[in-house]
């Protein structure tokens, strides 16, 4: 369990009967039982590893595997969203470009947040160098994107996943011959 502000992350996880499991050891997990996790009152739950929101509840019904953990998030508001915005829309060679990250969440809010954000050339390849992860304090966040004097002419994009959401936002700029 992990509190952050009013979030609270948590896990429930079913351990196997066995110190070792694999197709060739003869063992096998048991079929997966119902649990059910109450909580003190509704909070907006989201099903991290299927990636789902489950809506306002006070009860999570689920499934428990053998061995395998699922995780949840409860927050006291719904994140509705993502917003992204560049610095300049077509940046000299050499420069770096800004990309700020918004959450669409309650003015306030204490949690804080995380996105991942990807770069995409023109010709739609994810940039390996462009990944990061981007804390959002108050629901903001900023991201230096460095424009190299050879990137390739065209429109680039850059997106940014809400990580307990999956929200996701695109802003693109252009970078001439």
């Amino acid at each position: 369990m992990w509190r952050n502000g009013d979030a609270l992350v948590f896990g429930l996880w079913r351990q196997m009967q066995c110190a070792w499991f694999g197709p060739k050891t003869g063992t096998i997990a048991g079929k997966p039982v119902p649990a059910r996790v109450t909580l003190p009152e509704p909070r907006h739950v989201y099903d991290l590893r299927a990636g789902k929101y489950l809506g306002k509840v006070d009860r999570i019904d689920t499934r428990l595997r053998w061995g395998r953990a699922s995780f949840y998030l409860a927050l006291p508001y719904p994140i509705r969203g993502v917003d992204l915005s560049l610095s300049q829309s077509a940046p000299a060679p050499g420069t770096t470009l800004y990309a700020t990250v918004r959450l669409n969440i309650p003015a306030g809010a204490r949690e804080r947040h995380a996105a991942c954000v990807k770069v995409f050339d023109p010709e739609g390849r994810e940039m390996l160098w462009g990944q990061q992860v981007v804390i959002l304090e108050n629901g903001t966040g900023r991201v230096s994107i460095p424009i190299a004097y050879n990137d390739t002419p065209g429109k680039w994009r850059v997106r940014a996943t809400e990580l307990f959401s999956g929200h996701t936002a695109e802003a693109s700029w252009t970078v001439a011959n």
